[in-house]
C-alpha cells in the first residue's frame, strides 16, 4: 500500500494547492456561513491557507467589500490528513458598511484552533470532490449587531435562497466540484448579539460558553440556493449545560442546561432563571424575575429571530413557572370631575406588553403546568396568581397591525385550569376557565371569592374586621367579549354574563371592637369600587341562587340568619369604565326571591355608579308569609322569637343622599306573638315555668303591637326611613338596617 505521505506528494502542485483551498474553505463556509444572520445576506468568509489574497478577495466579491478578513498560516499534517489553521478573524468594515444604503450588521467573528481531518484522498485526487469525516474549532467568539430591516420590506421573504445557507456560489476550484463533511463541530463557543427589529426595539442575546455542531455538510454548487439547507447540513445543534451569568451582568441568566435543533426547530431548556438588567426587553414589559423548570419549543422560525427578533413558533410547552412583576405604578390624582375623567389605563395590559416587547409574535399552542406570577413587592400585599395548567391557541401578532381590527392578536382560544389569585385574605378560586376570541364567548365552571377557611378560622385571622363575603357560583357563561378593549386599554367589556347557581354569603360580627388608632374607612360602594382599581363593563347580568345575610349580635350564642332563597335577579349597565357606553347611566339591580323559603319578595335598586359621594334609590315589596319563619334571624339576631302571627304585606322605598337613606316603610300583620328564648333558657323548674309564662304575657300584652291592619279601630301605622352610612356598614347591611330600625319601633306598643 503507497503510504499516506507519498500520495500526498504525488499530488500535483495545483491538487495540493485544491486541498488545501478547500479544507480551509470548509472551515470558514462553515463558521462564517453558521452566523449568516450576523454577517449579512451576502458576505462569505473563504480561506486560503496558499494563496491569502484569494481568500480576502472572495469575501470583498462576496459581500460588496463590507467585510475584512485576517487569518494565520495554514498547517498540514499529512499522516493523520489534517488540515489546520490557528485564527480566523472577519470584521465589518464600518467604512464601507456606512456608504451603503442598506444598514448591515457590524460582526467581530473569530475562530481559534481550526482544523479538517480524516480528509478522503482518493476521492480528492480523482477530482470527485472533497470528503472529510470531521472539521471544526477549538473556540468560535462572535460579538455582532443585527440592524433593523428596512420598513418597506419583509425580511421573512427569502429572495437570496434558503435562511443560512449561500446565496451566491463559492469559485471552488474545478479538481473539487463539491465539499462534503460528516460531523462539523465548534465545542466552546461565545456569543454576544444584539438584533434590533422594525420597532428599534433591541433584544440582547448573551452566552458565555455553549457547543454547536453540524451534522452532513454538505457544499454543491450545482444544488439551487432555495434547494441547501440552513447552514449547508442536515441538521444544526446547540447544546448548553450549567449555565451561569452573562456578559450583560453577573446572575442575571441561568439555566441548567439547554439543547436546540435548526433543523427541526427545537428548544429543550431545564432549570432556566432570568433576571433582566435595565434596558432589556424584560425591564420593558416589566418583568423582575422568570424561572421556569423546564422549557419545549417546537417549530421554531429562526429565521424570523435572527432577522427581526419577531418570535414564531409551533408549540410551546413548560412546567413549573415562576413569574414575578413589581407592583402596578400607583395612578396620577387627577383633579378633573367624574364625567370628564378618563379610564385607567393599567401599565402591564397584555396590549402594553406586545408594545414594549416591538416584535411580531406566532404561536398556535401553548401548554403550561404549574404556572405562578406574583405581583408586589411587600409578602403580604403580593397578588399571587397561580395555575395548575394553562392552554392557549392561536396566537398572531403583527407588530404594525391596528388594534381597530376584530382580532388584533389572532384567533385565541384558552383554557386555564385550577386558576387561583390570592392577596392576604381575598382570594379568588375558579376550577376553569375557558375563552374564545373568535366567538367572543367565555365560560368559568365554580367560582369562588372571598376569604379561605371557615368564619371561625377567619375570626381569628382577623381581630377588627367585621365582615366576611363569600361569592360563588357554579358556572357562569359570558358573550359579547370586546377583547380589543381588554389588549390595549385593560378594560373587561361584554353585553351579557349569566351566572347558575350563585351562592352570596354575608356575616357582619358586631362582637368586633374598633381597631386602636384608627378608624375603619367609609368606603361607600362607589368609593370602594374606584379604589378596586378594575375597569369593566357589563350591559347584562342575569343569575340565579341564593343569598344569605347573617349577623352575630354581641350576646347571641350564634349569627341570625336571614336567607333569600329561588333567587333570580338582574343586573343592568355595571360599569367602571367612564368611557364606557353605560357610563351616564345609574347601574341598576332588579330581584326576586323567596324569604326565609316562604315569602315573595321583589326588590328594586338603581346605583349611580360614578358618583363622588354615596347616592342611590331602592324600593321593594314583600309578600305574605307567617312570622315564624324568620325567627331563625329574630332569635338569635335580636333575642326574640314570634309564637304566633303573619305578615300580610311590606313595601318599602328609599333614596340615598351623601350616604344618609330617606323613605317610608309600609307594613302591614296581623296576630304577632313574641317570647324571649333567653329568658326560657336560664330559667327552669316551676318557677322558671312561672317566669316564662309571665314574661310572655306582659311582652304581648304591653310590648308588642300584635296587629297592623287595615279594617282595625286604630289606622294602620308606617315607619319613616332615616339612616345614616356608618364606617362599618357593608351595602347590604346598610339596607337591613335601614329598614330594621322603623320596623322595630313599629313593632313596639
Amino acid at each position: 500500500m503507497i503510504p499516506l505521505t507519498d500520495r500526498f506528494r504525488a499530488l500535483s502542485p495545483r491538487q495540493r494547492w485544491a486541498a488545501g483551498v478547500v479544507a480551509v474553505v470548509l472551515v470558514g463556509a462553515l463558521g462564517i456561513r453558521s452566523v449568516r444572520w450576523g454577517l449579512g445576506r451576502r458576505a462569505v468568509e473563504i480561506v486560503d491557507p496558499a494563496i491569502r489574497e484569494w481568500a480576502q478577495r472572495e469575501v470583498a466579491r462576496l459581500s460588496h467589500g463590507r467585510y475584512q478578513l485576517t487569518l494565520s498560516p495554514i498547517q498540514v499534517d499529512e499522516v493523520r490528513r489534517r488540515v489546520s489553521i490557528d485564527t480566523i478573524l472577519l470584521r465589518t468594515d464600518l467604512t464601507a458598511t456606512s456608504a451603503q444604503a442598506t444598514a448591515l450588521p457590524v460582526v467581530a467573528l473569530q475562530f481559534l484552533g481550526c482544523a479538517v481531518e480524516g480528509i478522503d484522498l482518493d476521492r480528492l485526487t480523482s477530482r470527485r470532490g472533497l470528503h472529510a469525516e470531521r472539521a471544526g474549532c477549538e473556540s468560535l467568539q462572535l460579538v455582532g449587531e443585527v440592524n433593523p430591516p428596512p420598513a418597506e420590506s419583509d425580511p421573512l421573504v427569502d429572495t437570496e435562497g434558503a435562511f443560512l445557507a449561500l446565496s451566491e456560489n463559492l469559485e471552488l476550484p474545478r479538481a473539487i466540484p463539491f465539499v462534503r463533511v460528516d460531523w462539523v463541530s465548534f465545542p466552546h463557543t461565545e456569543l454576544s448579539l444584539g438584533i434590533t427589529g422594525r420597532t428599534g426595539r433591541r433584544t440582547s442575546l448573551n452566552l458565555d460558553e455553549f457547543a454547536v455542531q453540524l451534522d452532513s455538510f454538505d457544499y454543491d454548487p450545482k444544488q439551487a440556493a432555495r434547494e441547501r439547507r440552513p447552514l449547508l447540513a442536515r441538521d444544526v445543534t446547540i447544546r448548553v449545560s450549567g449555565f451561569r451569568g452573562s456578559q450583560e451582568t453577573t446572575n442575571s441568566l441561568a439555566f441548567d442546561s439547554l439543547s436546540a435543533s435548526l433543523a427541526r426547530g427545537s428548544v429543550a431548556l431545564d432549570g432556566f432563571r432570568y433576571e433582566p438588567v435595565a434596558g432589556s426587553v424584560g425591564d420593558s414589559v416589566g418583568i423582575q424575575s422568570l424561572a421556569v423548570a423546564t422549557l419545549a419549543l417546537t417549530g421554531v422560525d429562526w429565521r424570523a429571530y435572527f432577522t427581526a427578533g419577531d418570535l414564531r413558533l409551533s408549540t410551546l410547552r413548560g412546567a413549573g413557572v415562576l413569574l414575578r412583576f413589581p407592583p402596578p405604578a400607583a395612578a396620577p390624582k387627577s383633579t378633573a370631575s367624574v364625567s370628564d375623567a378618563q379610564p385607567p389605563i393599567p401599565s402591564r395590559t397584555v396590549g402594553a406588553i406586545l408594545r414594549a416587547l416591538g416584535r411580531d409574535v406566532r404561536l398556535d399552542s401553548l401548554a403550561i403546568e404549574d404556572f405562578t406570577m406574583i405581583e408586589g413587592a411587600a409578602r403580604g400585599d403580593s397578588v399571587i396568581t397561580t395555575l395548575t395548567q394553562l392552554d392557549v391557541l392561536g396566537v398572531h401578532f403583527d407588530d404594525r397591525a391596528t388594534w381597530d381590527t376584530p382580532f388584533p392578536v389572532g384567533k385565541v382560544r384558552l383554557l386555564a385550569v385550577g386558576l387561583a389569585r390570592r392577596q392576604r385574605d381575598a382570594q379568588l378560586l375558579v376550577q376553569r376557565l375557558a375563552v374564545s376570541v373568535p366567538s367572543g364567548t367565555a365560560q368559568i365552571d365554580s367560582l369562588r371569592l372571598g376569604p379561605d377557611g371557615s368564619d371561625a378560622a377567619f375570626q381569628r385571622r382577623n381581630r377588627y374586621r367585621t365582615d366576611r363575603l363569600v361569592l360563588s357560583a357554579a358556572s357562569i357563561n359570558v358573550a359579547g367579549l370586546d377583547f380589543p378593549a381588554y389588549l390595549q386599554r385593560g378594560v373587561f367589556r361584554s353585553r351579557l354574563a349569566a351566572a347558575s347557581d350563585v351562592d352570596f354569603d354575608l356575616l357582619t360580627d358586631k362582637r368586633k371592637a374598633t381597631a386602636p388608632g384608627r378608624q375603619t374607612p367609609n368606603r361607600y360602594p362607589q368609593r370602594f369600587l374606584r379604589e378596586l382599581g378594575l375597569s369593566m363593563q357589563v350591559d347584562t347580568v342575569t343569575l340565579t341562587g341564593e343569598a344569605r345575610y347573617r349577623e352575630h349580635a354581641l350576646d347571641a350564642p350564634r349569627p341570625g340568619t336571614v336567607v333569600f332563597r329561588d333567587l333570580r335577579a338582574t343586573l343592568l349597565g355595571f360599569s367602571t369604565d367612564p368611557a364606557g357606553d353605560s357610563a351616564a347611566a345609574p347601574f341598576r339591580l332588579i330581584a326576586d326571591a323567596k324569604l326565609m323559603g316562604r315569602g315573595a319578595f321583589h326588590f328594586e335598586l338603581e346605583l349611580p355608579l360614578f358618583s363622588e359621594t354615596f347616592a342611590m334609590t331602592y324600593r321593594g315589596r314583600l309578600g305574605p308569609m307567617p312570622t315564624e319563619a324568620l325567627n331563625a334571624f329574630a332569635a338569635d339576631g335580636a333575642g326574640v322569637r314570634f309564637t304566633s302571627g303573619s305578615i300580610q304585606s311590606i313595601q318599602f322605598e328609599a333614596t340615598v343622599s351623601g350616604g344618609r337613606a330617606r323613605g317610608r316603610i309600609m307594613p302591614r300583620w296581623e296576630g304577632l306573638g313574641v317570647e324571649f328564648p333567653g329568658m326560657s333558657r336560664k330559667s327552669t323548674g316551676l318557677l322558671g315555668g312561672i317566669k316564662r309564662a309571665a314574661a310572655k304575657f306582659i311582652a304581648n300584652a304591653f310590648l308588642v303591637r300584635d296587629d297592623n291592619r287595615t279594617g282595625e279601630k286604630e289606622p294602620p301605622q308606617n315607619g319613616v326611613i332615616d339612616h345614616r352610612w356608618t364606617g362599618r356598614e357593608s351595602l347590604p347591611q346598610f339596607l337591613w338596617n335601614s329598614l330594621r330600625d322603623p320596623l322595630v319601633g313599629l313593632m313596639r306598643k
